[in-house]
Parts: structure tokens; C-alpha cells; sequence
């Protein structure tokens, strides 16, 4: 399966009572990996299986915002707080493989991005309790992977 059809199995899913003239424009593309994982979302919608995007980063809270002496505004300074430990290491995907509802990661690396420690460690415990652990670089090499597992 290409991303175009892909986009077009989407759109006719999505807006299977609109007549195609007056369907929105479903593109999809890997040129990077935010691209790719919107559009390996998709293609989990499209089968109709569960799968999220899985958010491992920390937050940043703002400081108390306040004014001086001058009327001038000012802000205390902020912190950060970091994620949670349970999710350090996941993949950016989450899905669950239907019929026995298996656990499936994909970790969306692009251009020189690699794995990192923490990530290791966690496919090495995903894949010992029985779950998938993948990582995908290009729409082609996820659709090869995914064929397989499904």
C-alpha cells in the first residue's frame, strides 16, 4: 500500500455519506517523523485497530507571574518536570494487535536519529513479557513490518 491510497482508504472511510466531490483532502507523507507517525496512525484507523500516540516528554510550568515595585511585569523562574518513569523508553506509537491483544511499540526514527539507552532497555522488557517492539524509518519499511506481524 502506497500513502496515496492510503489518503484515499482514509477518505473513504472518514466520509463514506459525502459524496467524494465535497470530501477534505487526506494526505499523508515520511518526509519527516512527525509525518510518518500521522500517517502510520492512519493506517492503524483504517484497520480499525487501537493504536495512540504514546507522549513520553516532560512539562515546563511557568513561574508566578507578578510586577515590581515600577509596575514593571516580571515572572519567577519556571521548572520542568520531567516524564513519568513508566513511560521513559515507549515507542511514539502504541497499538493493540488484535485477535490476542498483544502490545505493539513503534518507535518513528528519521534522518540520524537513533535509539537511545532507555529505549533498549525498554523493547528488551516489552519483547520478554510477549509484546512487539519495531522501529520504522520510511512508510515502506513500517508497511513491511506490519505485514508481517498482522
Amino acid at each position: 500500500m502506497t500513502l496515496k491510497q492510503l489518503s484515499e482508504q482514509i477518505a473513504a472511510k472518514r466520509y463514506a455519506n459525502i459524496p467524494k466531490h465535497a470530501w477534505k483532502q487526506v494526505k499523508f507523507s515520511d518526509s519527516g517523523a512527525n509525518e510518518l507517525t500521522k500517517a502510520v496512525l492512519g493506517y492503524f484507523e483504517l484497520k480499525d485497530i487501537k493504536a495512540w500516540r504514546q507522549a513520553s516528554e516532560g512539562r515546563f510550568i511557568r513561574g508566578k507571574q507578578y510586577k515590581d515595585w515600577a509596575g514593571r511585569s516580571k515572572e519567577e523562574k519556571g521548572r520542568y518536570i520531567p516524564r513519568s518513569k513508566a513511560a521513559k523508553g515507549s515507542g511514539d506509537i502504541t497499538a493493540i494487535i488484535p485477535p490476542l491483544g498483544r502490545r505493539l511499540d513503534i518507535e518513528v526514527k528519521y534522518g540520524k536519529d537513533r535509539q537511545s539507552d532507555d529505549q533498549k532497555k525498554f523493547q528488551a522488557e516489552l519483547e520478554s513479557m510477549g509484546g512487539i517492539y519495531i522501529i520504522v524509518r520510511t512508510w515502506e519499511d513500517f508497511y513491511h513490518q506490519i505485514t508481517k506481524i498482522l
